[in-house]
C-alpha cells in the first residue's frame, strides 16, 4: 500500500480492495479503467508533477495511480475515491459514457460529447469534463500544421472517441464532416446525437457505410482514424483509400506501432501523425484542471516516448 515514504512503481495496478486501506498522505490522482494495465497515464503525469515540483515544492507530494475498476463497479467506486480524497480522476474504457450520469455536474461540451474523461473533485462529488476533443485539436494543429477550422474531414469510426472528435470538429468550424463506420446502428446513433439541439449546424455531417463509399468524398481531406484498426501492425484498413489523392493528411488516434495507416501514408507521400500527441495533450489539459498550473507537454511526451520505445524497437 502506498505511503509518503515509498516510491510506488508507475506500472502497479491497484484495485478497489486497495482503496479501502489507502494510506498515501499526499494529494492523489488516478486513472480508472478495465483493462488499465496498458495505460501510460501514470508515467506522463508523474513526469509532469516532477517538473511542476521544481517551481512549487508542494507538487512533490502529489502522485498518480492506476486502478482496475469494472464497469459495474463505477457507480459505487466514485464516492469511495472522493471520500479518500482523490483530487482528480481520469476515466478510460469502459467508463467514459457511463460517468456522464454519475458526476455531480458536467461541462456542457462533455455532455455534447456524451462522455467524460476527466473528473475534478468538488465538495459534494466530482465534476466531469472531456479533454479528448481539445487534445485532438492541439495534436492536429501541432503535428499536421493546420487547424480544424474550414477543413474537410473524413472521420472513421462511430464509437465514443469518434463522438467526442466529431463534436470538437463541428465546434471548431470544419467545413464538412463525413463519418464512416462498419456498424449501421452505431453510425445511426452517432448521427442522431449530432443533430440540433445537441450540436448546431449538423447538416454539414454526412454518414456512410464502409462498404458504400459515397462519390462526394473530398479528394484531399483530413482523415481521422477513430477505429481500433491500427492497434496492431497487421490490422487492415477499414475501407479503401484509393479515392483520396495528393494533399490528404491522416491523423491516427492509435499509437505504438508502424501500422497500416502509417505505411499507407508513407507510400502515398501523405502527411501522417499518430495518436501520441493527442494522448499527451488530453492528459496535460486534465492535469492543468487539477493543479491550476500550465503543464509542459514536452516533458510528458518525452516520458511516454521513452516508455513506448521498446514496442517500436
Amino acid at each position: 500500500m502506498p505511503n509518503p515514504e515509498a516510491v510506488v512503481p508507475p506500472d502497479r495496478v491497484y484495485t478497489l480492495d486497495d482503496l479501502e486501506s489507502w494510506t498515501f498522505a499526499g494529494p492523489s490522482l488516478a486513472v480508472l479503467g478495465q483493462p488499465v494495465t496498458h495505460s501510460l497515464s501514470p508515467i506522463m503525469h508523474r513526469a509532469a508533477l516532477a517538473e511542476l515540483s521544481k517551481e512549487d515544492s508542494k507538487f512533490a507530494r502529489w502522485s498518480y495511480f492506476r486502478f482496475a475498476v469494472d464497469a459495474d463497479d463505477l457507480e459505487s467506486a466514485l464516492p469511495r475515491f472522493h471520500a479518500k480524497g482523490f483530487l482528480g480522476l481520469n476515466l478510460t474504457v469502459p467508463h467514459k459514457v457511463r460517468a456522464v450520469e454519475l458526476v455531480k455536474s458536467i461541462d456542457p461540451s462533455a455532455r455534447e460529447m456524451g462522455a467524460v474523461n476527466t473528473l475534478v473533485a468538488q465538495e459534494e462529488g466530482y465534476a466531469g469534463y472531456n479533454t479528448d476533443g481539445e487534445g485532438l485539436s492541439h495534436a492536429v494543429r501541432e503535428e499536421l500544421g493546420r487547424p480544424l477550422k474550414d477543413r474537410e474531414v473524413v472521420l472513421m469510426g462511430a464509437g465514443g472517441a469518434a463522438r467526442a472528435i466529431a463534436v470538437q470538429l463541428l465546434k471548431e468550424g470544419c467545413r464538412k464532416l463525413w463519418i464512416g463506420n462498419r456498424n449501421p446502428q452505431r453510425l445511426h446513433e452517432l448521427m442522431k446525437a449530432l443533430q440540433p439541439p445537441f450540436v448546431e449546424e449538423a447538416p454539414r455531417v454526412v454518414g456512410f457505410a464502409f462498404d458504400e463509399i459515397p462519390e462526394t468524398l473530398p479528394e484531399a481531406p483530413l482523415i481521422i482514424n477513430a477505429t481500433t484498426q491500427g492497434l496492431k501492425k497487421d490490422d487492415s484498413l477499414p475501407m479503401s483509400l484509393d479515392h483520396f489523392g495528393d494533399g490528404t493528411q491522416i491523423y491516427d488516434t492509435t499509437y505504438g506501432c508502424a501500422n497500416i495507416w502509417r505505411r499507407t501514408a508513407d507510400a502515398r507521400s501523405w502527411d501522417y501523425a499518430d495518436g501520441l500527441a493527442m494522448l499527451v495533450a488530453q492528459g496535460a489539459f486534465s492535469l492543468q484542471r487539477w493543479t491550476g498550473k500550465p503543464v509542459r507537454l514536452e516533458t510528458m511526451r518525452a516520458a511516454v516516448a521513452l516508455a513506448l520505445a521498446p514496442r517500436l524497437a
